[in-house]
Parts: C-alpha cells; sequence; structure tokens
C-alpha cells in the first residue's frame, strides 16, 4: 500500500500500496495455455504507503560455479516488498521483499539437497541450450532458482540464469510464448529491483505484449501484467504514466470481483496514490476511503496492509490541515505496522514520520522528537 511520511530533510513523500505481480511461475504440468498460471505480488506503498537481453552463455556460468553455495530459498509463489517514492524528488526504493528464509545445513562438506537442485538444475538448463528443447518443470524450477539467487543478493547470478532462460525462450523451437512471458517479466522484475529501469522497461512491455495476445485483455493475468509495468513507472516518479495503468488494471480486476478481492484493494489505493504524488488530493480521497474499508474486510492474515490504507487516509487529512480525523488512523496504522512488521523494522518509518509530522503540527514538540528519533535510529541502523 501506499504510505505517505515526514522525512528527515522535511520532505514529504507517498509510499503507495503497489501492487506487484512478482514472478511469473509456470505450472509445472506444462499448461501451454497460461491462464491461472501467473502468480502476482503486491508491492505496497508507503509514506503513502503503495511494500536485458543478455548474451545466452552455454558454458561453465558464474551461477554454475558458485550453485553450491545458494543457502537460502524465497517463496515459490508470491513475494510482496514496499515501494516509497518521494514527491519532492524522482526516484524510490523496495524496502523490502518477503521470502522464506531456509538456513543451510551441511554435514562434513557435504552439498545440501538444496544446492544439488540447484546444480541439477543449471545442468538441465545447458542440456536445453544445446537442444533448443525446454520443458515446462524446467521453467519453473529455473525462475525459481534465480527467486533463491535474489533471496540471497545474488543479483548477477540471478540475472545470468534468467538471462539464459529468456534468450532460450526466445529461439523459434521453443513454441510456448507464455514461456517467453514469463521469462521477461521475471528479468524485468530482477532489474526493477536493482533500480535499472532501463533494462526493465522493455522486457515489462514485451511481456506485457504477450500476455494480452494469450491471456486476452479482460484475464486478471494481464492486469498483473499491466501492473508490473505500473509500478516501473511509479518507482521513477512517472505517476502520470503510471495512473492510466493502474486504472485499466483496476478495471479488469473489478470484472472478476470474488477471485481478485485483495488486487482491487491494492489497486485502489495505487490508483490514490498516484493522485496523491501529482496533487490531486481530491480525486485521491475516495479511492483511499474505498481502499480502507476493503483492507478492513479482509481476513486478518497481514495487519500490513490494513495498517497502511490507514496511514495513507491519515496522511491524506494530514495534508489537509484535517487533523482530528488524521490522528486516530495514523495511531491505528502505527500500532498495527508495529504488530505486523516489528517495532524496529524500516517498514515502520513512514508511519513513525507520518505521526510525528502530525503532533509537531499541533503543538506537541516532545512527543514529535521522540517519534523523530525512533525514525532517526531505525534509518541509521540500516545504513539509510
Amino acid at each position: 500500500m501506499i504510505g505517505l511520511s515526514e522525512r528527515s530533510r522535511g520532505n514529504r513523500s507517498t509510499n503507495i500500496l503497489l501492487l506487484l505481480a512478482l514472478p511469473l511461475l509456470l505450472a509445472a504440468c506444462g499448461n501451454s495455455a497460461g491462464k491461472g498460471d501467473l502468480a502476482s505480488s503486491s508491492l505496497d506503498a508507503s509514506s503513502m504507503n503503495t511494500t536485458s537481453t543478455n548474451t545466452t552463455s552455454t558454458g561453465t556460468s558464474s551461477e554454475e560455479a558458485g550453485a553450491a553455495k545458494a543457502s537460502n530459498s524465497s517463496s515459490a509463489a508470491t513475494s510482496s516488498g514496499k515501494v516509497g517514492a518521494n514527491k519532492d524528488k524522482a526516484g524510490s526504493s523496495i524496502n523490502s521483499v518477503n521470502s522464506t528464509q531456509i538456513t543451510k545445513v551441511t554435514v562434513e562438506g557435504t552439498p545440501t539437497v538444496r544446492e544439488v537442485t540447484a546444480i541439477e538444475t543449471l545442468a538441465e538448463l545447458k542440456q536445453s541450450e544445446m537442444t533448443s528443447q525446454i520443458s515446462g518443470d524446467l521453467i519453473v524450477r529455473v525462475n525459481k532458482l534465480a527467486l533463491q539467487y535474489g533471496a540471497n543478493g545474488r543479483f548477477n547470478d540471478a540475472e545470468a540464469v534468467l538471462s539464459r532462460l529468456v534468450n532460450l525462450c526466445r529461439r523459434p523451437q521453443i513454441s510456448d510464448r507464455m514461456q517467453l512471458a514469463a521469462s521477461l517479466n521475471n528479468l524485468g522484475l530482477l532489474y526493477m529491483r536493482q533500480k535499472r529501469y532501463g533494462k526493465a522497461e522493455p522486457l515489462l512491455q514485451s511481456s506485457l505484449m504477450l500476455q494480452q495476445d494469450l491471456l486476452g485483455r479482460t484475464d486478471p493475468g494481464f492486469a498483473d501484467g499491466i501492473t508490473n509495468l505500473a509500478t516501473l513507472y511509479y518507482e521513477q516518479a512517472r505517476y502520470k504514466d503510471a495512473l492510466p495503468l493502474y486504472e485499466h488494471a483496476l478495471e479488469i480486476f473489478k470484472l472478476h470481483p470474488d477471485k481478485n478481492t485483495a488486487a482491487i484493494a491494492k489497486t485502489v489505493n495505487n490508483v490514490a496514490s498516484c493522485y496523491s504524488n501529482i496533487g490531486n488530493m481530491e480525486k485521491a480521497e475516495p479511492y483511499l476511503q474505498e481502499s480502507l474499508k476493503m483492507e478492513e474486510k479482509m481476513p486478518v492474515t497481514n495487519n500490513g496492509n490494513l495498517a497502511a490504507a490507514l496511514n495513507n487516509l491519515g496522511y491524506l487529512y494530514e495534508m489537509q490541515g484535517k487533523y482530528e480525523k488524521a490522528e486516530p488512523l495514523l495511531q491505528k496504522g502505527l500500532s498495527l505496522a508495529e504488530n505486523a512488521y516489528g517495532t524496529d523494522s524500516l517498514e515502520i518509518v513512514s508511519f513513525l514520520d507520518n505521526n510525528a509530522y502530525l503532533l509537531r503540527k499541533t503543538k506537541r514538540a516532545d512527543e514529535a522528537n521522540k517519534l523523530k528519533e525512533r525514525a532517526t535510529k531505525i534509518l541509521v541502523a540500516n545504513n539509510r
């Protein structure tokens, strides 16, 4: 979700609860239609809270040489992150990507099962490059391996393996275009996570065009692809480019309300964040109110989303000088965020900032300074 916050330099920023469709992992059964195989995740906005075509190498690559060093695994399904965008300065940052961390356990130098699996996957990928044939199961395993590398900060290895997969899927012998769409999407999202936007944009655009042809213009999977491209623009503070894409995705999600409740709530929030960032608070308000109502009805599986919705609407009222309406929303949002992420997490900085701003505006400087000090300590502890 999008979140708005006061930064130490006095800048106000909007963090949007961004809906980010993270890796498109195709079903291992090799379903060529692809419908239902696109896994989506949310990119959340926080002060308003929103969470290449490289040459294929068939020789021994760095990711093959280092495969035995892999120790953690990201969730093979969906991941979510937070994006914060500064209104006064272009740019944004992904604060976190949730993943399942699995600690490596070795016995007297024996490779773990996960390490062996990585080596086997890379060996099969090399064989596929030699034969220009690849199974749906291997596509899934290569994508999972790239996720694992990314979760461990091994971005060069993740890029190398995804680039090889993209180039393989582009060969005329590989007829399943959904596999290519998924691989382009995943490589684009990897570049986006690294803020290599120039490399990410053409990949996400190409993937989106394929998804439109393969899934149709009303499929929620196509809406996920639209969301990814919108998020790329949002992260670059290109709010006027992101807004129509989020609105288009919202229209599609609303065609299937029963299956896309969470996606609708997050996308409503993202539309609001875009309006807020371009200075149209009047347009943003009804979207934020709708987002909050939807989040309040959600099963309590992630208080972070509800916290972000509260924070966002509170921020809006704060910017309008409606402090009495803003305060209970911001206080509740901070409490839920602390429960969801921890009292020392980067995720709560925008919540602390917004509450501090309100306290300062309502002549409670001592209380404001305490929250500001907490936020500063968290940023310093995380080298921000």
